[in-house]
């Protein structure tokens, strides 16, 4: 079997619109307490694969996520581009493959995106730049759960079945100075 990046390209299109889908489901039972999945996916592939596969990450997700959501596919592609952007900076002090570290700005990259995406739903609904009630802890719940969730598959997701061949020989070292 040939290890084509294009098949791993297609293989993870499929994993994002399938995150995307279960986080949809669970979010029923378990309303803002629901992982940020696809977002999960995107963050926890980032940390392992090169800062120059970002815009490729922030598309994929953001054909799993469009695909099921409400949301202007302008806004879901801006969330997914700000939370790689975060993970990105994060990434140029600690070593993101540490499970403790990525579950920790996963969590405050997905408050960062369900805030955004609260301020989003509320403009387009009432054309004002006020959060509804109770908005600000629904996402602080969404965070939790991610990162609690991050916590314990995050180190699984680089080895998803097809998209291995995107990940980096390598983790990246810690660039911070040491002194």
């Amino acid at each position: 079997m040939t290890k084509s990046p294009w098949v791993a390209w297609f293989l993870l299109c499929v994993w994002s619109l399938w995150a995307s889908a279960v986080e949809a489901r669970l979010s029923d039972p378990f309303g803002p307490f629901a992982p940020a999945l696809g977002l999960m996916l995107v963050l926890g592939l980032a940390a392992r694969l090169s800062t120059g596969q970002s815009l490729g990450l922030a598309l994929v997700g953001t054909c799993g996520c469009a695909a099921l959501c409400t949301q202007p596919i302008a806004a879901v592609f801006a969330t997914f581009l700000g939370a790689l952007f975060f993970l990105r900076v994060v990434r140029s002090a600690l070593d993101v493959t540490s499970p403790l570290v990525l579950a920790v700005a996963t969590g405050v990259a997905v408050f960062g995106a369900e805030a955004w995406g609260e301020l989003v739903r509320e403009t387009r609904l009432v054309h004002g730049l006020a959060l509804a009630d109770g908005a600000l802890w629904r996402s602080l719940a969404t965070a939790v759960s991610s990162g609690v969730a991050m916590l314990l598959v995050g180190p699984a997701i680089a080895y998803l079945p097809g998209v291995t061949p995107l990940k980096r020989n390598s983790p990246w070292s810690n660039v911070a100075s040491v002194r």
